[in-house]
């Protein structure tokens, strides 16, 4: 019950994502799909407290690596639909959804994690993070 907000917020972000809106790359259709959905900040303030005073850091730990799973599937099948078919498709659509997926519960992890609990400020996280895939470095 105390992760049900995901689980509206992936019906909604399979329906935006579905509609695309003539985004030129699948992060800015992920960045617009999330920007979509329509938060209520102290709901989510709310939510998130509540989970931290309840939960132990592992479960919910547990909890987002399955919310960010379910989210790289939906993005990977958008990906699936738009990639050409070729060697390397399957493969292509499972890491750019699983980088792209990570970068959303990381922004979310990290927003939570500074005592933010202004959902415009998730939104800039959000972006931000997407836009850091662009740049990731070479190790």
């Amino acid at each position: 019950m105390l992760f049900e907000d995901f689980a509206s917020r992936l019906g909604w972000f399979r329906a935006a994502l579905a509609l695309g809106r003539g985004a030129e790359t699948i992060r800015d259709s992920v960045r617009i799909a999330v920007e979509s959905y329509p938060d209520d900040s102290e709901v989510v303030r709310q939510v998130a407290q509540l989970r931290a005073s309840l939960l132990d850091g592992e479960v919910i730990e547990n909890q987002m690596l399955r919310i960010q799973g379910d989210f790289a599937r939906e993005i990977e099948r958008h990906v699936l639909r738009c990639l050409p078919a070729d060697a390397d498709r399957a493969l292509g659509a499972a890491v750019t959804a699983n980088a792209i997926s990570g970068a959303l519960l990381a922004a979310l992890r990290v927003w939570g994690e500074a005592g933010a609990d202004d959902v415009d400020e998730l939104r800039d996280y959000t972006s931000r993070a997407l836009g850091l895939l662009r740049e990731l470095p070479e190790t």
